[in-house]
């Protein structure tokens, strides 16, 4: 989702209507593909959602975020979300009444605050440029190991208008307590302002004791201010022991980008897990472009194996309003990953997305693509692209025996917006469940497989 745009608009939906109440089942790719609307929680501007397996005293938890342009902003949880799928009704709790614009909220694993392992958190991040009281972000801790007495934790030190997108637990310094990475970005509305636009990755060292105590974070900015903004992921490409991250740069570059640090190898057996301390600002830090693109600016990133080659591939959009924006495939070059003239191989895998309204402030087309796998057995994930200011979502499905191909199949129509879903197994069943924020209509609406 891009997670700005506001407006609404009120159509008829004849596919919606029927899908509520018969499964839509569809032959693709040699196989019968059927899928229904069994539920639906109305939820004022509802923006971004997430299971949540670890949430206490329950199997599966849906996290929700809104977005309200002058109002307050909230989390909420639906604890028990597997009753909601089989069309009881719901049980919606606050977690967080004093959000700003949260453009995520997961649930954590356990353990990931090493004084309180056995605690269940959440992690936020948020803060949006187009409502100046929520132009200044932050990342939150949620201690939720008691829903009905929620700690909150402000981790991030407040820098003025910079608003966070993305975070995740990683142990950057090697010292065995995860630490916070996050994607952050600056973007004035003062055509005065001496920084316009900006953006970086920053990590916030957890404290040997009072991580659930404001201030006990120090924060270090690893990237100067053209690094990655929203969307990154992490992993180890090249099998050498060291972290790359892998990030859109909408904000500065508009352009996806491989990043790493420059690891000091004779600084003795430590310098591997240790080295990403010694990149600050940009300092030893070293990127290469995979792609780039003005008219049609990365957004989103997630690493999966899409052809089943053993090999992970960059699952990635394009968010823009002319029409341009589209999903692809990066598959890893052979060779050096980091190499300046490495041949990341490209694959349009789904286009033609322009938002409705599309000359409108902010607004853009599709928004985050998710890969999944529809059944436990399928050999190949298929991918739920939310079409954020298009008001669609579509369904990709991959063809046997056709690398990179899919079928396309709308399975929402909507009114307007469409946040960031999530999809997941929720009741053990073998099968996926997708929960959808339809911005536009205020509400939540679940959908199962079959």
């Amino acid at each position: 989702m891009r997670y700005f745009n506001l407006s609404t608009r009120r159509t008829s939906n004849v596919f919606l209507f029927l899908s509520s109440i018969i499964p839509l089942i569809l032959t693709v790719a040699s196989k019968q593909i059927a899928f229904q609307r069994v539920n639906e929680v109305k939820l004022e501007h509802a923006a971004v959602a997430s299971f949540d397996f670890n949430f206490p005293e329950t199997d599966v938890a849906l996290i929700l975020t809104t977005f309200y342009p002058f109002g307050q902003d909230k989390v909420y949880a639906i604890p028990n979300v597997k009753e909601v799928f089989s069309g009881n009704p719901e049980k919606l709790i606050t977690i967080d009444n004093k959000s700003k614009w949260p453009n995520q909220a997961d649930g954590t694993e356990k353990g990931v605050i090493d004084e309180a392992p056995n605690s269940s958190f959440v992690l936020e991040a948020g803060g949006f440029f187009v409502a100046p009281s929520k132009a200044t972000g932050s990342v939150i801790l949620l201690d939720v190991t008691n829903p009905t007495n929620v700690q909150r934790t402000i981790i991030s030190e407040p820098d003025n208008d910079f608003f966070y997108h993305h975070a995740v637990f990683i142990d950057i310094n090697g010292d065995g307590r995860k630490d916070i990475l996050a994607a952050r970005a600056l973007k004035s509305l003062n055509p005065f302002a001496k920084r316009k636009t900006a953006s970086n990755l920053v990590w916030f060292e957890q404290p040997k004791s009072g991580a659930t105590t404001a201030g006990t974070w120090h924060q270090h900015q690893l990237t100067n201010d053209s690094g990655p903004g929203v969307g990154f992921t992490f992993a180890d490409l090249d099998n050498d022991g060291e972290i790359e991250i892998i990030a859109s740069q909408f904000f500065s570059e508009q352009q996806l980008s491989l990043w790493w640090c420059n690891f000091n190898t004779t600084a003795g057996d430590n310098s591997k897990a240790t080295s990403w301390t010694n990149c600050v600002n940009g300092t030893n830090v070293e990127s290469i472009v995979i792609d780039n693109d003005e008219d049609a600016p990365f957004f989103d990133v997630e690493l999966v194996d899409l052809n089943n080659d053993g090999k992970k591939d960059i699952l990635t959009s394009t968010n823009t309003n002319n029409g341009k924006g589209a999903v692809f495939a990066f598959e890893q070059p052979p060779g050096n990953v980091k190499a300046k003239d490495a041949n990341w191989i490209k694959h349009k895998l789904a286009d033609g997305y322009t938002p409705t309204k599309k000359y409108l402030p902010g607004r853009g087309a599709p928004g985050t693509a998710t890969s999944f796998y529809m059944h436990k057995d399928d050999q190949l994930p298929s991918i739920l692209l939310s079409g954020d200011d298009a008001g669609i979502v579509d369904l990709l499905i991959p063809i046997e025996g056709q690398e990179f191909q899919y079928e396309k199949i709308r399975m929402v129509n909507s009114t307007g917006t469409i946040g960031k879903m999530t999809v997941g197994d929720v009741n053990g069943d073998g099968i996926a469940e997708v929960a959808i924020p339809l911005f536009a209509e205020n509400k939540i609406a679940f959908y199962t497989f079959t």
